[in-house]
């Protein structure tokens, strides 16, 4: 769990006018394995048939060293052995993960986007290439734009300066163009395109009376999520079948090379790889692997042979219909949503299993 604060605008968080203070962001400790995971799609795919594993330990192995889950707030440990340029790559990650648990949590988001990734089509002012890190669409309909930031020093998010870059990152977005399978297109803007900051710090020691610092349990972690104001004309376009096959691909890519194996969880079929050093169970659900696999493997003979991706490729493959659901297609995860529910409440199974709103379960052995 972590406690969180609303803020209406980048002048209220200036201010320090909270909307609502001391909210709760409750998960399972597996859950934040599954968002170390699953947030930030690959930026390319590799000349290979598989994903080393050991991107999988290193994603898992961030948590194990830097969080502590001990108690039932999460704090942060071990940051003192790290140098500042250390403490930097390790934040950024590690911000990305809570927001992208915010959005999963709170905001019902299946998947969320990188809009760094080479497939997204931007359309910015020369010389102005930046760009929020997330974006996805919540279950209610309403899109949204997120900017992550993660630091070790509440003092970052004290300077207004520093939000203030992660502002003018949304502000360069102004509309998404997002198409999936065939001739299906939607353009989200104004209200249907909601923009957050996502900041993740460790309150400082109660004895620091700095101006603006916050001061806290030592080391443990919050989020301050921020509404920032304007905008400017920019858009991206996003492919929303081409969006499902990247936030999956690590996954089934490593579960078709590694050994797996295939567990019922309220008669719902999962595909599972084991962590031997950390204790977990790692995979997703079956009718999503089978799904996605043949894809992956027909785009990494591809690679392999020198050949072009088909602009259609991943358009003609209704992933996105298929799997998240629209007026014409149920889709896969709908179908699980009952069933996850009763997973995650079962009070002999909520601490060992985690079923994410995307699929993909992570499970304490």
């Amino acid at each position: 769990m972590i406690t969180y604060r609303l803020f209406d605008s980048l002048s209220d968080f200036e201010q320090k006018n909270i909307r609502a203070d001391n909210q709760q962001l409750s998960f399972s400790k597996n859950a934040l394995y599954a968002a170390a995971v699953t947030v930030g799609s690959p930026y390319k795919y590799h000349n290979s048939n598989y994903f080393p594993k050991e991107i999988l330990n290193w994603k898992t192995n961030i948590i194990h060293t830097f969080i502590d889950k001990s108690s039932l707030h999460l704090r942060f440990k071990n940051v003192s052995f790290l140098e500042s340029s250390e403490k930097g790559a390790v934040g950024f990650f590690i911000g990305m993960i809570f927001a992208h648990l915010y959005a999963q949590i709170q905001l019902e988001i299946k998947f969320t986007e990188h809009l760094s990734n080479e497939s997204i089509t931007p359309n910015l002012r020369p010389g102005n290439r930046s760009r929020p890190d997330l974006w996805g669409i919540a279950k209610s309909g309403q899109s949204y734009l997120i900017e992550a930031k993660g630091s070790f020093d509440s003092s970052d998010f004290s300077k207004i300066d520093y939000i203030r870059k992660a502002e003018t990152q949304l502000k360069n977005v102004t509309s998404i163009d997002f198409k999936y399978s065939t001739n299906q297109s939607k353009t989200y803007k104004g209200s249907n395109l909601k923009k957050i900051i996502v900041s993740t710090f460790a309150k400082l020691p109660v004895r620091v009376t700095k101006k603006n610092q916050t001061p806290g349990i030592p080391n443990q972690i919050y989020l301050d999520v921020i509404d920032p104001e304007g905008a400017e004309k920019k858009k991206v376009t996003v492919d929303g079948d081409e969006m499902v096959f990247k936030y999956y691909y690590f996954l089934v890519s490593m579960l078709s090379d590694q050994e797996r194996e295939e567990k019922f969880l309220n008669g719902t079929a999962f595909i599972l790889y084991t962590i031997p050093c950390e204790g977990l169970k790692i995979g997703l659900m079956k009718d999503i692997y089978n799904l996605l696999n043949i894809y992956v493997k027909e785009y990494e003979e591809n690679i392999q042979n020198n050949l072009a991706k088909s602009a259609d490729f991943f358009r003609e493959s209704n992933l996105y219909r298929k799997i998240n659901g629209d007026e014409q297609d149920t889709g896969i995860l709908n179908l699980l949503e009952g069933k996850r529910h009763e997973i995650e409440t079962d009070a002999e199974t909520k601490t060992l299993f985690s079923v994410g709103i995307d699929g993909v379960v992570v499970i304490t052995e």
